[in-house]
């Protein structure tokens, strides 16, 4: 009788054990969509670009807000991740947005683009009403001299198309490309301090 007992609990944790792994599949797991089909231009032909986000917001959940509820407790979602570290994913579609040089040719930069990010997230206004948020400092640096040329604030809230993680994916990938355009307009005008050394191809 012990026997069979105890045979009917290792058949019981085998299942048990057998269903994590399928629990786990089951989340699904997002980037910020495909990159530009064709290059863009490259606004400054020898910058480099560094994205940084608070320990919180860089990791593979994906957070979300209650600003009708309680703004300062930070959400995730339970079935939705992130591929990567989420300033991997910005840093990538920003850097083909610009048209900046590949990360094995940063190195070789004249100039750094400096992105601090304050707040990337899906947050809701209202429990159907929600957007993607970009919230953060942009700086340029001479990258010889250390020397800071120019910075500018951001923050850019882009409406979600669905209360979901799947809106708020799209939603935050629509404001990292509304990013991009604020990005090449400024670092395009004399308000970034753009040195020729950063401009000459």
């Amino acid at each position: 009788m012990r026997i069979i007992i105890g045979l009917m609990l290792l058949a019981l944790l085998g299942g048990c054990s057998s269903n994590r792994p399928q629990a786990e599949r089951a989340a699904s797991i997002y980037d910020l969509g495909a990159p530009p089909q064709r290059p863009m231009q490259a606004v400054l032909p020898r910058a480099a670009l560094e994205v940084h986000l608070p320990i919180w917001f860089d990791e593979a959940p994906m957070r979300y807000r209650l600003h009708y509820h309680n703004a300062a407790k930070m959400q995730e979602y339970v079935s939705a991740r992130w591929a990567a570290p989420p300033s991997q994913l910005l840093q990538q579609r920003l850097r083909l947005q610009l048209g900046l040089p590949a990360a094995q040719a940063a190195g070789e930069a004249a100039c750094l683009i400096v992105l601090d990010i304050d707040e990337f997230s899906h947050s809701f206004a209202s429990p159907t009403a929600s957007s993607g948020q970009l919230l953060g400092e942009a700086r340029l640096f001479d990258r010889s001299r250390r020397r800071l040329l120019g910075g500018f604030r951001f923050n850019v809230a882009q409406p979600a198309p669905t209360p979901d993680a799947v809106g708020g994916v799209q939603a935050l990938s629509a404001a990292t490309d509304r990013l991009a355009l604020q990005l090449r307009e400024w670092l395009s005008g004399p308000g970034a301090g753009a040195t020729e050394a950063c401009r000459a191809p």
